[in-house]
């Protein structure tokens, strides 16, 4: 997991380098706080609530970085233990 501190509406979000059971939709260029990037939104694999974004491109140097990366809100992530897996 990478962890940064991102704006999203209304909160906080958090940039992975992988995610599980997400399913991604279309590219397209979006104006964000930190510029124009392309971005495909990621939805939950199972109820499909929409989770964040992940950045296809980015298109300044200095966001370089964020290429395959993915946002999910704070607020959509739950912490969840499963005995079944320790």
């Amino acid at each position: 997991m990478f962890y940064h501190g991102l704006a999203w509406q209304p909160g906080r979000g958090f940039l992975f380098s992988h995610v599980v059971n997400v399913v991604e939709g279309p590219k397209a260029d979006r104006l964000l706080i930190s510029g124009t990037h392309m971005v495909a939104d990621v939805f939950c694999g199972d109820c499909g609530e929409k989770l964040g974004w992940k950045y296809e491109k980015t298109y300044e140097q200095h966001h370089k970085y964020k290429e395959g990366k993915t946002v999910l809100a704070k607020s959509k992530i739950t912490k969840a233990f499963d005995s079944t897996f320790y």
